[in-house]
């Protein structure tokens, strides 16, 4: 949950030994450095950030409106 085990989340630069999971299920903003390489399938879940909480502070985050959990897995 968050970031596989031994993966860096900043860089995405995997120690030894680290998880390669089918899925990765991460939590509240993405992670610059999560793959679909290095975690599988991405989900981001909602963990109530408020979106203006968001925007004040230049973070680039999806706004979850009515959904709790969304595929990220084919965004750059």
């Amino acid at each position: 949950m968050d970031a596989p085990s031994g993966i860096n989340a900043d860089t995405g630069e995997g120690y030894n030994p680290c998880v390669r999971p089918d899925f990765t299920v991460t939590l509240g903003i993405p992670k610059k450095g999560l793959s679909r390489e290095n975690s599988g399938k991405l989900f981001l879940a909602d963990t109530g950030i408020p979106i203006y909480a968001v925007e004040e502070n230049n973070v680039d985050a999806p706004d979850f409106k009515s959904r709790s959990l969304i595929n990220i897995s084919n965004q750059p």
